[in-house]
């Protein structure tokens, strides 16, 4: 599967937003499919339900953790394209006000994890998915090919936040919480235009995004805040019906804004390009993979290998318990292999 520290595949999107206010927090469903549909009855959901459920939209199996029945597949020959995930902290108060079908979220976690969902993008597509990932924390030096070449620098980012709003006053700010903001909005921004061309698509894509909402007390700029982040809702739905069609599930969550993370660093048990795979070659590979930390990837050819060595052994370990027995319980009379074998040969005169 590829993996990119920024951005993936089949699409689904979910789009957390995260409140530093004390109100209610909700999940709210954007866009599915004409074949998925959610039951209105149910009117709560966890967040560590979200990424099962996405998973369950995939095709996946029931996670065995999935407490959430509200799910309808309207059709059993159809799954979604894509999922995205972009957890906005601080935006509860922005969500309550959208028109969108909204659950309620039991806060169970802190944020809206993936993990999950990701090893099992992997395990069943392989390289022919991808997975997309631009945390509160990403930087620009940590993203893999084809996102190798965004841009942290402020011209570019000014440029992407006003092709969202023209007009915004943002830009000129130096809190750094609007800066980090508007630097979220720009790798957001720039992630799906490296994507427009389709040539990167996988069979099942997956993209994490996370924004925290600056705190401000000035109306003005809680505005233009509120009107960036709709702006940037409106681009990734238009990106992704023009990359997946009606293929794709777009989820809206809010969750506290206390719950941002500070420091999460989350890695793959593969090893990257640089520390485990073709770019590098025999010993240096692997030497540089435990540097790492981690493994290297496996071929396709890994489970039928599995299955041969370890059948083999339990085949030849019966084999050896079963001749033993009967061995043991064999009776060493005059007709036996044991008495003919065991038994002196008599000298003849």
């Amino acid at each position: 599967m590829k993996r990119f520290a920024a951005f993936d595949s089949a699409f689904l999107v979910v789009v957390s937003l995260v409140s530093v206010s004390y109100g209610a927090d909700y999940l709210s469903i954007a866009h599915t499919p004409s074949y998925v549909s959610l039951d209105k009855k149910v009117e709560t959901i966890r967040v560590t339900d979200i990424q099962h459920v996405l998973s369950a939209m995939f095709g996946f199996t029931l996670h065995s953790d999935l407490k959430f029945t509200g799910l309808y597949a309207n059709s059993p020959f159809h799954t979604p394209t894509s999922a995205v995930i972009l957890t906005v902290y601080g935006g509860s108060d922005f969500l309550q006000k959208r028109e969108d079908p909204k659950l309620h979220l039991k806060l169970n976690d802190l944020y809206v994890a993936s993990d999950s969902l990701e090893h099992r993008l992997h395990h069943a597509y392989s390289e022919h998915s991808n997975v997309v990932e631009i945390r509160l924390e990403t930087k620009v030096k940590d993203l893999e090919a084809p996102l190798d070449h965004l841009s942290e620098s402020k011209h570019v980012m000014q440029k992407h936040v006003s092709r969202l709003i023209p007009s915004t006053e943002l830009v000129n700010s130096t809190e750094p919480g609007i800066q980090h903001f508007l630097h979220q909005i720009s790798l957001i921004s720039q992630s799906l235009e490296k994507f427009d061309s389709g040539e990167n698509l996988g069979v099942a894509d997956f993209f994490s995004y996370e924004i925290k909402l600056p705190i401000t007390d000035t109306k003005v700029v809680s505005g233009e805040v509120d009107a960036l982040i709709s702006a940037l809702i409106v681009k990734v739905n238009e990106a992704l019906g023009k990359l997946y069609g009606d293929d794709f599930v777009f989820l809206l969550a809010s969750l506290p804004g206390s719950s941002a993370p500070h420091s999460r660093r989350t890695r793959s048990l593969l090893a990257d390009e640089e520390t485990g795979n073709s770019t590098l070659d025999g010993n240096a590979a692997i030497a540089a993979a435990k540097v790492a930390g981690l493994s290297s990837e496996w071929s396709e050819n890994y489970p039928v290998i599995f299955h041969i060595i370890l059948w083999l052994v339990v085949g030849m370990a019966l084999i050896v318990i079963f001749v033993t027995h009967g061995m043991m319980t064999m009776d060493p009379g005059n007709d036996s292999i044991i008495y003919r074998m065991t038994t002196t040969r008599l000298k003849k005169d």
